[in-house]
């Protein structure tokens, strides 16, 4: 079974999360910087908040492009399998046979793109798979479900 890849919806949600986060990362940096930095400083305040700005604008340009491009999902019969990660790619795999629930949830921002998360949770952890489609999360929880339902009746 192969993995798979997310909607452009979520490209979408990414950039506009990752435009807000540097948004306020921005913001908390320059009124630090303009706090703390003596008249005597000043004079660098205008260069400071320059590489700031490039940079935030560089995060909002490369950082979703990369989360997107990593994150993929497998739901096979026995496990469920989630890749994502920027520098520090995690992978989760949950066995089929420890699922207690699945979740749908959905958020202000999600709500906004058309798009829920799928939580699995079992007796030690939790795994939420973003950025899916209405639809596809609910079948993906259904497909869980039926799987739990035949792994109880043998």
């Amino acid at each position: 079974m192969e993995y798979t890849s997310l909607s452009k919806k979520a490209k979408s949600l990414m950039l506009f999360t990752q435009f807000f986060k540097s948004l306020l990362f921005f913001l908390a940096l320059w009124i630090i910087l303009f706090f703390s930095l003596r008249k005597t400083e000043f004079e660098y305040f205008d260069i400071l908040t320059a590489c700031m700005g490039a940079l935030c604008v560089l995060s909002v340009i490369i950082l979703p492009l990369l989360r997107y491009k990593r994150y993929r999902y497998m739901i096979a019969d026995d496990r469920i399998e989630l890749t994502e990660g920027i520098i520090f790619v995690r992978r989760s795999i949950v066995p089929i046979d420890r699922i207690y629930q699945t979740d749908i949830i959905s958020g202000p921002a999600d709500n906004l793109f058309g798009l829920v998360k799928l939580t699995v949770i079992t007796a030690g952890s939790a795994v939420t798979i973003k950025f899916l489609e209405p639809e596809t999360a609910d079948k993906a929880a259904i497909k869980i479900n039926k799987k739990l339902s035949k792994a109880d009746g043998e």
